[in-house]
């Protein structure tokens, strides 16, 4: 069975998060360069990026009532300068003058805010898995590590609300390596790639999990080949899988990073990359 992430118009699933983020799938850009065949179905389909929604004024909105809403018109589904959305960050600080200033923004405080805004993904809620393999494509075009444990990652496995298993990018010794990190118990084991990845180049990311309370498993697959790989984990202390996030869903002491992602997939066998 092969259930497919449903396809979003919104290049921000989020309610709570924004950032340098894009989601665009087939129906939504033809930047996917690694399907031909969708570039040439967008390329006179899905042309209204620079032309502004013919919205009607309000008199003619109110005149029409329910009329009006009873089916989307041109407005509802514009992608006028759709794209990526800039989020600047202020924090108040009182300078004692008037008050005793009792907190401040120390330089963690201050991550920790930007980390939480700056993620953006698109989720899908399956049915409870025991094993599970969840693949996307992804370009990665900026990437905000600079120093070591600076992560990002691509795909997030949860049980219940708790994550379970990630699939993305960590700085270790100096260099950034595709990372794989999955539940062992109430800890966690982690596996790091010996290729390193590169900005500006489309890869095919398959996270694989299994649950098993001795015997557990997760692989993470990029392009066909297996890069990353942890055996004999207890993965069953949370419980079966039950959600997915795709995109930016973590970020952790990174700047500015902007991800791209398209053909999104979860299974219970192993999807690989499009024919």
């Amino acid at each position: 069975m092969t259930d497919n992430v449903q396809e979003s118009t919104e290049p921000y699933k989020n309610s709570n998060h924004c950032a340098h983020f894009h989601y665009w799938f087939h129906r939504l850009s033809p930047l996917c360069r690694f399907s031909q065949t969708a570039e040439s179905d967008l390329s006179f389909k899905y042309d209204d990026f620079l032309i502004a929604p013919d919205l009607p004024d309000r008199s003619l909105r109110d005149a029409l009532g329910s009329i009006a809403s009873s089916s989307p018109g041109y407005y509802e589904t514009s992608e006028y300068l759709i794209g990526s959305v800039a989020v600047g960050v202020v924090l108040l600080q009182s300078n004692g003058s008037s008050e005793p200033s009792t907190e401040y923004w120390s330089y963690t405080r201050q991550l920790e805010v930007v980390n939480e805004r700056a993620r953006a993904y698109c989720y899908k809620t399956i049915s409870l898995s025991s094993e599970l393999y969840a693949r996307a494509y992804f370009e990665i075009t900026a990437s905000g590590t600079a120093d070591n444990d600076d992560r990002f990652y691509l795909i997030i496995l949860k049980s219940g609300g708790n994550p379970v298993a990630f699939a993305g990018w960590r700085q270790t010794a100096g260099v950034v390596k595709w990372n794989l990190i999955i539940r062992n118990g109430a800890s966690w084991a982690t596996a790091y790639s010996t290729n390193v990845p590169s900005l500006n180049q489309w890869y095919c990311v398959e996270l694989y999990w299994k649950k098993d309370s001795a015997n557990g498993i997760g692989e993470l697959w990029i392009n066909g080949q297996i890069v990353c790989v942890i055996t004999g984990k207890n993965t069953a202390a949370y419980g079966n899988a039950d959600r997915l996030e795709f995109g930016l869903p973590e970020i952790i002491n990174c700047a500015r990073t902007t991800a791209y992602c398209d053909c999104a997939s979860a299974a219970t066998a192993y999807v690989g990359p499009e024919p």
